[in-house]
């Protein structure tokens, strides 16, 4: 509440003041182009991949931008008392009265006040594939005198890509004015570049002067505060050359008193004229610009209503309902910023199956396109026409099944199965024959002690000198390859392949002897072997001694049982702080070259023993799978930024956002989330909630109700859409038990067991609703 609040519907947070502990972001975007904007409007846009194709600069250097300098800003000037200022209130101006920041899921609007005139600025990306923005500025006059105002809206360009940018971009640069489209066009023609594109601005009312050049508008030595041109009110239509370019226009509009006035404005990628115009077409102008809006808001509203929860928990909800939903929706979109990672499409599109089937199909069939015929799968790929990263990361194919088995659950759509899809070398085989060369190979490519080789790395990809010699083990990959393999078992069983299915059941039985004959270390697991057969996360380690995953994975993975697994979940809980769980106790402090490069970073940050989410949701997940509600939800609250420990001054943290990692215990900075948005775990949020907690989890003929939730949740509900229809379900708990289902109405008519069926009519389905009743017991 101090720096701001979410809005009753949950759809926007309201900032109130520029000064939040870090700027605030949102991230906006469609399935081409995006935004990152704090509430100042600082930040980028880009195209295509976030590193790669920026079109407007920023000063930023980190992964994800947390202090960026360069924006958006739209300047005013009154033409009679020469006053400026900024629309969205910038660090510096003085006078700046009534400012708020809304960012809403898919767009963000700026206000504040000044001089009697009362200004906002909305920014949105429409939905589909264009790559635009869309502003709109309206002005508000609180006077008793009609105001006449010149409206300056401004980015700065930059545009140049892989591997032009090892070229000076500004002796490509050149810009154009089209004043028949009210536009500029910049663009960089260094034919190097992977791909040839530009800038475009545009107004819908008739310009009164333009800009391209940044010495021109900002002045030689100015700044972004009172630009030169701004205070001078004139802009000189200078068509920049060989030299940092910008987008700036001037359009001057009359605002009667006590009246009001809009501007409209598009901004995008464009390298051609007709590009240029065929936006300018679609969506220059008001009616244009409100109907994209529409859209967008229609969009998220489908959205939103394709899964919601009402639990006893106010902060599970708003992520799981609202913002859980834009941030799995931004991973799967851009997955962290330039290629397409192998295990974290997969991860990203596991978590977002329920909003969009279609998508998900999409990038598991293309996964599997870069997996290679004898069952391997290259680290990451390029979309962009950039090399692919060829790197032997080992857990790659570990996580086809789990994608595959729940597309096939979440739509009935086996057919996909017998689908072929080419290998990235050679041949060419079904979607189920994918799925099995990939625990074939994790079975072949197996070490001394019967554990799964780990070459480059695994999920860990900082535990990257275990195995440089080839020799070196992975104890979470083979407790992540049993439950591959229980994956997969399950599609053996569905489509009647019992040879597999018997190979399959054998292995994992083995495969779970063989972890606890080596791997055991008398209070929890070890995490690997290196190439020298010396036991890494162990309590004989001088450093680094246990590792949270491979502890989580042996009780997901079954492997952790009886005696061995009350002390694994024991060992988990000594891993806990005030933000959740470490990822490793205690942190590496200096450099192992017998481990890798995680052992040079700062103790308590990124997998160095930072409360790293992606590892928490592990962790949640492993919570679940032994009958611990309370243990997850706790984890749960922990991890999100409501978390009354770790507030904002603390963990600088956007309300609406969940972090990549918070510093853990060992970092003098113990708390601080560097970054947001591009991670894991929202998709595994939004899967251990739905799925798991509340259980209503998709399976081959229906829904399987098997909730797990802490013994004060005594009522709670579910609204699923699935296969073409839409179940509410109203769970009671009326004994106050943790799992367990007594009785089960489906309609008002009872059912035997756990599961609903599905509608008759296959992956459309009818479009019926349904009533689903849950009583918990035993």
């Amino acid at each position: 509440m101090r720096y701001g609040c979410f809005s009753n519907d949950l759809r926007e947070y309201e900032i109130t003041t520029l000064d939040t502990p870090r700027p605030w972001m949102n991230h906006i975007s469609n399935e081409r182009y995006g935004v990152i904007v704090s509430q100042a409007g600082m930040g980028f846009s880009f195209w295509r991949a976030i590193h790669a194709f920026k079109l407007t600069f920023a000063i930023d250097d980190g992964y994800v931008p947390r202090f960026p300098v360069t924006g958006r800003v739209v300047y005013s000037r009154d033409r009679d008392s020469g006053r400026v200022w900024a629309v969205n209130a910038q660090h510096g101006e003085k006078g700046v009265r009534d400012f708020s920041c809304r960012h809403g899921v898919g767009y963000s609007v700026f206000s504040s006040s000044r001089e009697g005139v009362a200004g906002s600025l909305r920014i949105f990306v429409p939905p589909g594939e264009d790559p635009v923005e869309l502003w709109t500025v309206t002005l508000e006059n609180r006077t008793k005198r009609k105001r006449r105002i010149s409206l300056f809206p401004y980015v700065e360009w930059f545009i140049s890509s892989y591997p032009g940018t090892f070229c000076d971009p500004y002796v490509h640069a050149e810009a154009s004015i089209h004043r028949d489209l009210n536009a500029l066009l910049a663009i960089n023609t260094n034919p190097e570049n992977l791909h040839l594109y530009g800038g475009f601005m545009a107004s819908a009312r008739r310009p009164a002067g333009y800009e391209t050049s940044k010495d021109a508008f900002l002045g030689r030595y100015g700044g972004l505060v009172y630009p030169e041109a701004v205070k001078r009110g004139r802009l000189r239509n200078t068509e920049a050359n060989a030299e940092k370019m910008v987008g700036a226009l001037r359009v001057d509009v009359t605002v009667p008193a006590g009246g009001s006035a809009r501007a409209d404005f598009v901004l995008g990628v464009a390298f051609k004229k007709a590009e240029v115009r065929r936006y300018v077409r679609r969506y220059a102008g008001e009616e244009r610009c409100e109907k994209s809006f529409d859209a967008l808001r229609k969009f998220w509203e489908r959205r939103f209503s394709v899964v919601s929860v009402r639990t006893p928990d106010a902060d599970i909800d708003r992520q799981t309902n609202i913002w859980g939903k834009q941030q799995v929706t931004t991973t799967q979109r851009w997955t962290r910023g330039l290629d397409r990672g192998y295990r974290d499409i997969l991860q990203d599109t596991r978590g977002f199956l329920p909003l969009d089937p279609a998508i998900v199909r999409h990038y598991l069939v293309e996964t599997l396109r870069y997996q290679y015929s004898d069952g391997t799968a290259m680290r990451q790929w390029s979309e962009i026409g950039g090399p692919h990263d060829l790197r032997n990361y080992k857990d790659s194919p570990s996580w086809i099944a789990d994608t595959l088995v729940g597309y096939v659950k979440e739509t009935g759509d086996r057919a996909i199965l017998d689908e072929k899809v080419p290998y990235y070398d050679r041949g060419r085989a079904t979607v189920y024959e994918h799925a099995l060369a990939a625990v074939e190979t994790l079975w072949r490519e197996r070490g001394r002690h019967g554990l799964c080789l780990m070459g480059h790395g695994d999920w860990n990809d900082a535990l990257n000198e275990i195995g440089k010699a080839g020799r070196g083990e992975s104890v979470w990959l083979s407790c992540a390859f049993v439950r591959a393999m229980m994956w997969t078992l399950e599609l053996s069983e569905l489509l009647g392949d019992g040879r597999a299915a018997r190979r399959l059941a054998k292995r994992i039985r083995e495969m779970r002897r063989l972890i606890n004959k080596s791997a055991w270390d008398g209070r929890w697991y070890v995490y690997a072997f290196n190439d020298a057969g010396e036991p890494v996360g162990s309590r004989t380690n001088p450093q680094g001694k246990c590792h949270l995953n491979v502890q989580s994975w042996a009780v997901i993975a079954d492997v952790a049982r009886g005696r061995r697994l009350a002390a694994t979940l024991g060992a988990i809980d000594r891993m806990d702080s005030d933000c959740g769980p470490v990822l490793i106790k205690p942190a590496y402090s200096r450099y192992d070259p017998g481990v890798g490069r995680i052992t040079a970073m700062n103790p308590g940050t990124f997998e160095n023993g930072s409360v790293y989410t992606h590892g928490g949701c592990f962790k949640i997940a492993a919570d679940l799978h032994a009958g611990r509600p309370e243990k997850a939800v706790e984890t749960i609250g922990k991890l999100l930024p409501s978390n009354p420990k770790n507030p904002p001054d603390r963990s600088t943290l956007e309300p609406y956002g969940t972090t990549n990692f918070y510093c853990g215990p060992e970092n003098p900075t113990f708390g601080r989330a560097l970054y947001s948005f591009f991670t894991a775990a929202p998709a595994w949020l939004h899967r251990l909630v739905t799925e798991d907690l509340v259980g209503v989890a998709p399976d081959f003929e229906g829904l399987r109700i098997r909730p797990c939730v802490p013994e004060k949740w005594r009522r709670f509900s579910v609204t699923r859409r699935f296969r073409g229809a839409e179940y509410q379900i109203e769970f009671r708990n009326p004994r106050g038990v943790r799992s367990g289902v007594a009785e089960l109405r489906l309609d008002g008519e009872p059912l035997r067991g756990t599961l609903v069926p599905a509608e008759t009519g296959g992956q459309g389905g009818r479009g019926g609703r349904h009533r689903v009743e849950v009583i918990m017991g035993r």
